[in-house]
């Protein structure tokens, strides 16, 4: 099947070719590619931009006057080069995330839609942030830290940008991350704050119907993610105070438009399901609708072959995101006419064998992080690596003239292959899986393995001690048993003698008492070996 957009083909697929929908996946975790998407504008710059954007610029002149009357060393070619004052505003619900930014020079309001960020790097959202250069940014407090890890490592937002004129920012404003309840960007609210814009060349005297009507020729409301973004960074323009040289005129917002990424095919909700490229099927029992959600008949589910749960997502992700990048296309086209070849079946089974054992690292390395990996995660790193290891090497062995071929290649070198005997080397899955807990190999530590025989040894050393302890106590103690704590020592439990329970006096030579306790209706009395302690 074939869509056109942009004068060139965004699906070309075949299904034996699927296989290589898991290879571009895979190669782009390790890569990290952040250099195949850009953004770009899609609506100039009106005349009403142009008006505020000369108040703007009388704004700084006269700034750039003071400065200069303060300082005579003071450079004006500095003022030339001042960084636009943008404030950006994001906001991520579940794997959809939606921004909008203001250019304060401008009073221009940028909308992005909602995209699908399931890239564990957030490359759009790195590109977002590189493109925008804000120099501050608006966020729920209720985001994730990982995200707000990537704001303050990628735009420095612990100080403010050395390029940025702050002297048009509050102090408030210099700190670059600003943390906004959750309430700020209540759906309905911020839809509300959209719709009551007054743009310079909108109808005069409008009812709020009408103006329902007009901002939604406007501004798409079926994307929850950017509305809520635009009617935070609104609330967060109108409430924060940029300075004493920056009137209410200035923050007004003179035009909106919309951003787009370059080569990428836009698709609204209806279009997706009027042209059934995916549809969701609920299990028709009330008990299992909400676990029960499955692909139905779709061009999705058509092409999805993949073998591995990282290939199918990455592959909804090349649905949902549609290229029409013609070189993009035309390596992606080479590589399917590659896999459906019949002399390429071999390969492609074997490479679908490989990968059908590929997992998503960064949930297990996460949870190895945090002490809380599992057999299988450990099984499934190893896995990984070795499968990965044996995919490079067919790789390499084959036609160097198919793109994916040549950065698999590169990518996965020796290191694989170090990492994967060095698992192999280290852990033993069979006692693993025997005593549920990681075991190291014997031969790894010597320190290690000198602690595991003194441990493996306890019971017959514990079991010498009870028989030397049972040999000087008295002959009416018939039995005993010794247990070992590290942070009390050796105790000694013996059952108490009639004369132990008529006088109360459980004192016996070269013992400490500690305690009683009554156990399977016996009465145990409980002592320190002091001579062991």
């Amino acid at each position: 099947m074939s869509l056109e957009g942009g004068g060139e083909g965004i699906l070309d697929l075949a299904t034996p070719g699927c296989a290589f929908f898991e290879f571009s996946y895979f190669i782009l975790l390790l890569l990290n590619d952040q250099n195949s998407l850009f953004f770009t504008r899609i609506n100039a710059m009106s005349n009403s931009d142009k008006k505020y954007l000369s108040i703007s610029d009388s704004l700084r002149n006269n700034t750039s006057n003071s400065k200069e009357s303060n300082n005579a060393d003071f450079s004006t070619e500095a003022d030339e080069d001042v960084t636009s004052l943008v404030v950006l505003s994001v906001i991520f619900q579940g794997h959809k995330m939606g921004a909008a930014y203001y250019d304060l020079d401008k009073c221009h309001l940028h909308l992005l839609p909602d995209h699908v960020e399931t890239s564990a790097s957030y490359s759009i959202l790195r590109l977002l942030l590189k493109q925008a250069e804000p120099c501050a940014i608006v966020t729920s407090c209720r985001t994730d830290e990982n995200i707000l890890s990537i704001l303050k490592q990628i735009n420095n937002v612990s100080r403010p940008s050395e390029s940025t004129n702050i002297s048009f920012m509050s102090p408030p404003l210099q700190d670059k991350l600003h943390l906004l309840p959750g309430i700020d960007f209540a759906l309905e609210a911020c839809r509300h704050r959209l719709q009551n814009l007054d743009l310079p060349n909108m109808p005069k005297n409008m009812n709020d119907v009408e103006r329902k009507i007009y901002f939604s020729s406007l501004i798409d409301f079926t994307n929850m993610c950017m509305v809520k973004a635009a009617g935070g960074l609104l609330k967060f323009i109108n409430n924060s105070p940029f300075g004493p040289c920056l009137d209410m005129e200035s923050k007004r917002v003179s035009s909106i438009s919309t951003l787009t990424l370059k080569n990428v095919v836009q698709i609204d909700e209806n279009s997706f399901r009027a042209l059934q490229i995916f549809q969701e099927e609920r299990h028709p029992s009330v008990y299992k609708s909400s676990s029960g959600i499955k692909e139905g008949l779709s061009l999705y589910g058509i092409c999805n072959k993949c073998k591995s749960a990282i290939g199918k997502k990455e592959l909804k992700r090349w649905f949902l995101l549609p290229s029409n990048d013609p070189t993009l296309l035309k390596e992606r086209q080479a590589a399917v006419k590659y896999f459906i070849s019949s002399k390429n079946a071999d390969v492609m089974s074997t490479l679908q064998g490989s990968l059908k054992h590929i997992k998503f690292l960064p949930r297990i390395i996460s949870r190895m992080k945090t002490a809380q990996a599992s057999m299988n995660d450990w099984q499934s790193l190893y896995k990984t690596v070795y499968h990965a290891m044996l995919i490079g090497e067919i790789c390499r062995s084959r036609s160097s003239s198919l793109e994916i071929f040549n950065q698999i290649s590169v990518t996965f070198s020796s290191d694989l292959f170090r990492i994967a005997s060095l698992l192999n080397k280290i852990i033993d899955f069979e006692e693993y899986a025997k005593q549920n807990h990681f075991v190291v190999k014997p031969g790894v530590d010597s320190e290690l393995d000198k602690m595991k025989r003194t441990y493996n040894g306890l019971p017959d050393f514990m079991t010498q001690v009870a028989y030397q302890e049972l040999q000087d106590l008295h002959p009416d103690i018939q039995q005993c048993s010794v247990i070992y704590l590290p942070q009390l020592g050796y105790l000694l439990a013996i059952p108490a003698t009639d004369e132990m329970k008529e006088t109360k006096n459980y004192s016996i030579p070269n013992l400490r008492f500690m305690n009683w306790m009554l156990f399977l209706g016996i009465h145990f009395v409980i002592f320190m070996i002091k001579k062991h302690k």
